[in-house]
């Protein structure tokens, strides 16, 4: 992530997404640490139990509701791979797998309570004061809450303006229309007497079109090997991108996909990986190291390449048209 391009931009960006990410990503961590000591209390011979790291990813996951409403497709998908991923792992030691259903219960009472209850908590200084957009909407709070979340709702699901930089999810996956923050051509740029600087959330093309190889994979293998570690991390990117497929003639951009770059990435590390100790047709060890290295080397060099457009760097003007490889990036 340090040498791709739209978390770079992200990341140096105030809009919500960053954060979101951020938020998921941390949810992430929590919910990998519970699936790793779940599986290992259920071969101990535990049955039924409280999962304390699942309060944590509600925690997480709650402040990126709270940060942006998408982060409740994570806590929804989260919650089901809890069921699933409990199933598969009772059958595997011999249990019986239906035990999986009330300890799902027991999770959804875990997560759901306390996802919620720090959403609302996010809007504390809003319920307190008096003065907030839409405080005064009904006679309580609650009520003003629900009320702004109906007119909120309503105006995001019927957004459908015309932007030069709109991309639907669709478009997203071949990066057809980055969005750009900032562009300008000042006279002088230092010594510079034809400069541009510009700032394009351009995703760095080794590790994008990598990863969404790499994930097609993934998913491949949850689907057809029921391999658990490829599931999370799919899973975690069709929490990112499948909703907004509903969405595909609103309004939207393509740094929303930012929040699912980390799980494109976790699966470029895990297919990387499987192919070092596997490989393919038996290639030699060696052989593979290099195929590895070249890819992180052009990853590194697309890094360079594009560097100045990620952070706003003013550079001569062909600099920046080179840096536009298509006429639907200008």
């Amino acid at each position: 992530m340090a040498i791709e391009g739209q978390s770079i931009v992200m990341s140096r960006t105030a809009v919500l997404d960053g954060v979101l990410t951020f938020f998921v990503l941390l949810g992430f961590l929590f919910f990998v640490l519970d699936q790793q000591s779940w599986a290992k209390r259920l071969s101990a011979g535990v049955v039924i139990g409280f999962r304390p790291y699942l309060m944590l990813t509600a925690i997480a996951l709650g402040l990126a509701a709270g940060t942006k409403w998408s982060g409740l497709y994570f806590l929804a998908i989260f919650g089901f791979f809890t069921v699933l991923s409990d199933s598969m792992n009772r059958s595997r030691l011999g249990t019986n797998p239906w035990l999986s259903i009330p300890q799902g219960a027991i999770n959804a009472l875990i997560m759901l309570p306390t996802a919620v209850m720090v959403y609302v908590l996010g809007w504390l200084g809003w319920i307190l004061g008096n003065d907030g957009w839409g405080r005064t909407f009904a006679p309580t709070w609650w009520g003003s809450l629900w009320e702004y979340h109906l007119n909120a709702y309503r105006f995001h699901t019927g957004l459908n303006k015309d932007h030069p930089y709109a991309s639907n999810a669709l478009e997203w996956l071949l990066s057809l229309r980055p969005t750009a923050f900032y562009f300008d051509q000042p006279e002088t740029c230092g010594s510079l007497s034809d400069c541009t600087i510009a700032i394009t959330a351009i995703p760095n093309p080794a590790i994008w079109i990598a990863g969404l190889l790499a994930m097609i994979w993934a998913l491949y293998r949850f689907v057809a090997k029921f391999d658990l570690t490829a599931g999370v991390i799919s899973l975690g990117f069709l929490a990112g991108w499948a909703p907004w497929l509903v969405y595909l003639s609103r309004t939207t951009f393509q740094f929303y996909s930012v929040v699912f770059v980390p799980f494109l990435i976790l699966a470029l590390c895990y297919a990387l990986q499987r192919y070092l100790r596997r490989g393919i047709v038996l290639r030699r060890v060696s052989e593979r190291e290099r195929s590895i290295v070249s890819l992180l080397l052009l990853a590194m060099l697309l890094g360079l390449y594009f560097a100045s457009i990620w952070m706003g760097l003013p550079v001569p003007h062909w600099v920046w048209q080179i840096q536009m490889w298509f006429p639907f990036w200008v």
